[in-house]
């Protein structure tokens, strides 16, 4: 959710920004009129507050009442449309306010990142704000410049890191670089041009870039993050989730135990009363210490712990073998003491990049511990002293499913160690204190209550479907001698079935696909008022140049020529080649995290194509549509010099 909220919240705060600057531009004469019959400079600047806060509120109300019949409506018509059908048990009052509480946050950071702008237009001072001349950056031009190239190259290489979990922090490290080269870039350009020999042929193309440079700037940079977020952030979520892989694929099998040495009974019970296909294989808990994304405090508690599966690389093998005939298997580097792991994230191509553990995460070890969760952990001093939680050297690792998505790799993901280790490993927990994770004396050790063993089997069960709810429900011991298992996380499980997987997974897809798809179209709808926004506010100025240059003898093709050249090349055409151009790179880096092959990348292409041609085709349709009406506007339509 957050991944989606920031760049939206950003894309809003430009669009508030743009939208107040408008705003008083179109009522600067009127507050000069209220100054010059005598109001007080503070009564004006009260009276300007209580409308931005009453407009504020306005667009709430509104906006939450559209909103609330859209959801509700969506709701009803789900399962007609979507083929699922979407509840609305889990919106309730919190929800709203959490809503409320991030539109305000969002018009706030809007109205403080436009202090600026208010400050320029100098209220009281000046009643034509059209006549305010933005200056260019003079100093250190170059070296913010090559700053923000930096940035934009370090945030690329970093977001192809698997391990970085395709952070949107990177993201907005990115947008923040865009800006830096373009507005810092384009002021050196325009300064270098300006001492050239061309600059008096290029100077009513590049007018408003002099005069507007810092106004010019933010627009193509607000335009360029837009068309960058439909191309790539957005479309790269709804593609994925619709070159994902079948559903066979993701559940091999229809139910998967983990189970210990005490369940023989029951398994060899489900065997014989069903006739199943059941295969067991030797297996251990592996714990990840942070299983969040979210940095914790000092003063805050331990993060929650992720819980996998261990096995040896023989098992490793085998399950490879069994769902692919042809597999050959090879040595995966691992080594007798268990420094080297080898991973496989158990997700779909559709979901992104995710490590194996958060904690220190730029480091690429993983602090892992070879046992359930341990509520009392001191993984500061890992390093220095036998904590029972190890940092592991990753040599290789894979995404895909091996015995199913069923967490989607957050977790019960495998985790792969030499046969030599896995078999000194199965004895750890004999060892090991279950609260700290440290080892523990041997006068100490008492079963369930100081060393506990967790489990021990996987099991991989096919069976009939017609008989799946018959065994599910015979599965009821199972779950209540695994009560322990499930207490410290309850997405993970004893067992998972693939039919519940499934309907999960085709909700989570399904919405996906719409709700990427909604937020691409709202995005290109904004990229177009944007535009047309640029256009209303320099239309007056514009009209006046028209006569201007009408007076000076230019023809009226020429005038024409030089509008459509200004508003096409800035923002269309300049917006719209930086916005492929990084959504490109960003693209490639996603196939790196994300370990796609080259037939995912061909699946992807395919599809990514047309779509990039339909979204760039309809914004230059409708942009060349409302150049053409503007220009009409400018010139009128009677002249024909």
């Amino acid at each position: 959710m957050l991944n989606a909220i920031l760049p939206l919240g950003l894309i809003s705060v430009f669009i508030i920004v743009i939208l107040s600057f408008y705003y008083l531009r179109c009522r600067a004469k009127n507050y000069g009129i209220f100054l010059t019959l005598g109001m007080r400079k503070k009564t004006l600047q009260y009276f300007i507050a209580l409308e931005f806060v009453s407009l504020l509120l306005i667009t709430l109300v509104l906006g939450g009442c559209l909103g609330t019949g859209a959801l509700y409506l969506f709701s009803k018509k789900s399962e007609e449309l979507l083929g699922v059908n979407i509840g609305l048990s889990e919106v309730g009052v919190v929800a709203y306010l959490k809503s409320i509480g991030t539109i305000l946050l969002i018009y706030l950071i809007s109205f403080m990142a436009a202090r600026d702008i208010f400050v320029d237009f100098n209220i009281g001072k000046s009643t034509d704000l059209k006549a305010i001349r933005e200056k260019m950056p003079v100093r250190w031009r170059k070296g913010l410049m090559m700053i923000g190239i930096l940035i934009c190259i370090y945030t690329i290489n970093e977001y192809q890191q698997l391990r970085n979990f395709e952070s949107v922090v990177l993201l907005l490290l990115f947008f923040a670089g865009i800006f830096m080269v373009l507005r810092y870039g384009m002021a050196e350009y325009l300064i270098k041009e300006r001492r050239g020999r061309n600059y008096l042929k290029k100077l009513l193309i590049h007018n408003q870039l002099f005069h507007r440079s810092r106004t010019s700037a933010g627009y193509i940079y607000a335009l360029t993050v837009i068309e960058f977020c439909v191309l790539f952030y957005f479309s790269f979520q709804m593609i994925s989730a619709g070159i994902a892989e079948d559903e066979d694929v993701l559940y091999p099998y229809d139910i998967v135990c983990i189970a210990d040495d005490g369940d023989e009974d029951i398994l060899s019970g489900l065997q014989e009363k069903y006739e199943t296909e059941m295969d067991t294989y030797p297996m251990l808990r592996v714990s990840n210490y942070d299983s969040t994304e979210r940095r914790e405090g000092i003063s805050e508690p331990d993060p929650p712990q992720g819980q996998h599966i261990g096995i040896s690389e023989s098992t490793y093998h085998a399950l490879k073998k069994k769902l692919d005939s042809s597999y050959q298997a090879a040595s995966l580097g691992l080594d007798a003491e268990g420094e080297n792991i080898y991973v496989v994230h158990q997700q779909d191509k559709s979901v992104k990049a995710q490590p194996l553990d958060y904690y220190q995460v730029s480091a690429r070890e993983p602090l892992i511990h070879i046992g359930q969760p341990c509520e009392y952990v001191d993984a500061i001093h890992a390093k220095r002293k036998d904590v029972g939680y190890y940092y592991k050297n990753i040599v290789g690792e894979e995404i895909g499913s091996v015995t199913g998505v069923f967490r989607q790799g957050l977790r019960e993901n495998l985790v792969v160690f030499s046969d030599a280790y896995f078999a000194q490993a199965q004895e750890i927990w004999k060892m090991t204190n279950i609260w700290t994770g440290e080892p523990i004396p041997e006068e100490e050790r008492i079963p369930d209550v100081t060393i506990r063993q967790g489990p021990t089997k996987l099991v991989l069960i096919n069976a009939d479907q017609e008989e799946i709810a018959d065994i599910v429900s015979d599965l009821a011991e199972f779950r209540e001698r695994h009560v322990y298992d499930e207490a410290y996380d309850a997405s993970v499980l004893c067992y998972y079935t693939k039919q519940d997987a499934i309907k999960d997974l085709r909700t989570e897809r399904v919405m996906k696909i719409a709700m990427n798809l909604l937020v691409m179209i709202a995005f290109s709808v904004i990229y177009i008022v944007l535009v047309g926004i640029r256009m209303l506010t320099e239309m007056e100025n514009n009209q006046r140049r028209a006569r201007f240059l009408e007076c000076m003898g230019m023809r009226r093709k020429e005038r024409i020529g030089i509008i459509r050249r200004e508003l096409l090349c800035y923002y269309y055409v300049l917006p719209m080649v930086l916005a492929m151009i990084f959504a490109l790179l960003y693209t490639g880096a996603v196939f790196c995290a994300r370990l796609y092959q080259p037939d995912d990348i061909h699946n992807y292409i395919r599809i990514m194509a047309p779509l990039w041609g339909i979204c760039i085709s309809v914004s230059g349709v409708v942009i060349w549509c409302l150049v053409t009406i503007y220009v009409y506007k400018v010139e009128g339509k009677d002249e024909r010099k």
